[in-house]
């Protein structure tokens, strides 16, 4: 019996990275106040993709992220990441990100 892929976003992707995966993710971004929202996205090379997404671009905010990009990728190092911060600019922070990113934090 195939699985139904999940549904992501409005798509029907399914998403390859574990779910520790985007509890670790989660966990560890969620503790920036700037970050309102992450989404995840694996590609077909299994490189997953994580977007940070902020209301307005702040240079500040790139050395707090870098620090939990770093913890996340040590706590995972079977995986590949690929790092993204997306600004809203008072859209949804949906809207900032490929259409097929999976949501794992809001603020």
């Amino acid at each position: 019996m195939k699985k139904k892929p999940k549904v992501v976003n409005g798509s029907a992707v399914a998403m390859k990275c574990p779910a520790i995966c985007g509890d670790v993710v989660r966990r560890s971004l969620s503790k920036t106040p700037e970050v309102d929202a992450v989404f995840l996205l694996t590609d077909d090379s299994n490189v997953v993709h994580v977007f940070s997404v902020v209301e307005e671009f702040q240079a500040k905010l790139y050395d707090k992220l870098l620090k939990k990009e770093r913890a996340i990728e040590k706590a995972l190092p079977q995986i590949a990441f690929e790092f993204h911060v997306r600004a809203h600019q008072g859209r949804t922070p949906a809207q900032s990100v490929p259409f097929e990113a999976e949501l794992v934090y809001a603020r």
